[in-house]
């Protein structure tokens, strides 16, 4: 199942998400701005960014929103657009959040007691098994009121940005289980957590998407038993990191292992009948095999014609592509990949040789409409050249775009020049 632009164009999302830096920012807001954007856009060939916001930047306190911080974010939000990219709001959490010394839900959505019972651990992410971060998890789900209260502030954030051209929200990020478990979590409470997001959003912008995610054991590629009623404008916005590679420990280049991990996570959106995005994978750049497992990933993300995000954009986080003089590192050169945008018809395949320099991409067009593809400058740095059906065509830019005037099969391949 493909996810469609406004045209009706199947569109393939390639970006990074936006805001590690902004969980630990006095105001919340990311380094990374519209110079840098254009630069991903164009160095990178990303149409695409994930920008992460967090309730307790959205309501500080109990019924207080900050419209300062929302206006902040919707101008962030605006800079990305205007640069042509598409945009996901991702409503962030890590450990719950900010009593927890993440980023996520406000203090006030926890008692006290719970964040007197944890401490931080190493890795960061074994902080979900700290008892007092399960309870407020548990407190959280519990909660008639809170879920409402959260429900009401994705709606406050969505109601500003309905004029901007979102391409979908998604409503949690990770979502845990406390001390229940995986499958109670996502057949007896997120269902009705999610209907009860949704109709916020929708009550705020009615022609917009939401992203929907199965519980967080799914990152490693355990299936979801997440059910739900309305599939109609929801994508699963699974998240993709093998556990060696997410501990920091290593790729070990088996790529038919990673492409079974996206079989199941394909198979997942697969059975609730969603569009596929891939909203989160990254490995720390100091991984061993880290340029492996991003030029494998991306190529198994190719052959099955999906969407992802890149995890992080932030030149101060570990899962970086540029320092903090953004200055690309050598992960740089596996991110940087030319693909199909959007296409007027069907993709059928699509193949970068990144050695010898050659793109190639078959698809059928239909009889009217535009097909766009991304040629980022960092893969393409002196230039190319286009065959269409095996004639020269055009040396573009880092977009390309073909006009559809019939119904074929087509063949497009790009040469680095």
């Amino acid at each position: 199942m493909h996810l469609l632009d406004d045209e009706g164009r199947v569109i393939v999302l390639r970006g990074a998400s936006v805001g590690e830096d902004a969980k630990f920012a006095a105001n919340y807001g990311s380094a990374v701005r519209a110079p840098e954007l254009r630069r991903m856009r164009d160095e990178l060939g990303m149409n695409a960014v994930r920008m992460l916001t967090f309730w307790e930047a959205v309501e500080p306190s109990c019924g207080d929103y900050d419209d300062g911080y929302i206006a902040r974010f919707v101008e962030r939000v605006r800079e990305a657009r205007r640069l042509g990219l598409e945009v996901v709001v991702d409503f962030h959490q890590d450990l719950f959040g900010a009593g927890f010394g993440m980023a996520g839900a406000p203090h006030w959505a926890a008692p006290d007691d719970f964040y007197r019972r944890a401490r931080r651990r190493r890795p960061w992410m074994a902080g979900y098994l700290e008892l007092g971060v399960m309870r407020a998890f548990d407190h959280f789900w519990r909660s008639e009121e809170l879920k409402a209260r959260y429900a009401a502030a994705v709606g406050r954030v969505v109601s500003e940005l309905a004029r901007e051209g979102v391409c979908f929200y998604e409503l949690w990020n990770e979502p845990f289980w406390g001390t229940g478990t995986p499958y109670s979590l996502e057949r007896e409470v997120l269902p009705s957590f999610y209907e009860r997001v949704t109709a916020a959003v929708f009550a705020a912008d009615p022609g917009t998407r939401v992203g929907l995610a199965g519980a967080v054991h799914t990152n490693i590629g355990m299936s979801t038993a997440l059910a739900v009623r309305d599939r109609s404008r929801a994508v699963y916005a699974a998240h993709f990191y093998p556990p060696a590679v997410e501990l920091g420990l290593r790729y070990d280049g088996d790529g038919a292992r990673l492409g079974a991990h996206m079989d199941r996570t394909v198979a997942d959106a697969t059975r609730l009948d969603m569009p596929l995005v891939v909203t989160e994978f990254g490995v720390h750049e100091r991984t061993p095999g880290a340029m492996e497992f991003l030029r494998d990933t991306y190529e198994a993300l190719d052959a099955r014609r999906q969407s992802a995000f890149l995890w992080q954009a932030s030149p101060h986080s570990g899962h970086r592509f540029w320092n903090g003089a953004y200055e690309y590192n050598g992960l740089a050169e596996a991110v940087a990949r030319p693909y199909p945008t959007n296409v007027a018809g069907e993709p059928i395949a699509w193949t970068w040789n990144r050695t010898a320099g050659v793109f190639e991409c078959t698809y059928r067009s239909a009889s009217r409409g535009r097909t766009s593809f991304a040629l980022p400058c960092l893969a393409f740095p002196a230039g190319a050249q286009v065959f269409l059906d095996g004639n020269v065509f055009a040396e573009p830019g880092p977009r390309l775009t073909i006009e559809e005037s019939e119904a074929k099969t087509r063949h497009v391949r790009v040469e680095r020049i």
